[in-house]
């Protein structure tokens, strides 16, 4: 495909893109960031969207990333409650592994515990035989 051609097809989608650009700056504004103002590129996926926009807050602006899953950009999918499904998964799952941390803590501290009773009372032990025998 000669250079004139490939910039005619890349015309004709121009359209598509800029429209799925607001697509992706409202879904990120209502979702991951509300200070995005601007989607600066998009990288489509198997399953999702990669998303690089900028944002501006309290006067300081910079370039994030976000990753929006395709079947989010669907008319009519709400967005905004698989987000705050997606919120209460990633919630239950930090919850569990601090609870599984607080019992692998718990768990260590026992075990510090009775080998620190164990070691006294060898000690004890043999403290208590070595006096004995005087």
């Amino acid at each position: 495909m000669k250079m004139l051609k490939k910039l005619e097809a890349i015309r004709k989608v121009q359209g598509y893109e800029a429209q799925v650009k607001e697509k992706l700056a409202e879904i990120i504004k209502q979702t991951y960031d509300s200070h995005c103002y601007m989607v600066d590129d998009f990288t489509i996926g198997e399953s999702a969207v990669d998303v690089t926009y900028s944002y501006i807050c309290r006067g300081y602006g910079d370039i994030d990333y976000a990753v929006v899953p395709i079947k989010w950009l669907d008319e009519g999918f709400d967005y905004k409650a698989a987000f705050e499904e997606e919120c209460k998964k990633a919630e239950e799952k930090r919850k569990q592994e601090e609870a599984e941390e607080k019992k692998r803590k718990e768990a260590a501290k026992k075990k510090a515990t009775k080998q620190k009773e164990q070691k006294e009372h060898e000690l004890y032990l043999k403290l208590k035989k070595k006096y004995e025998k005087a």
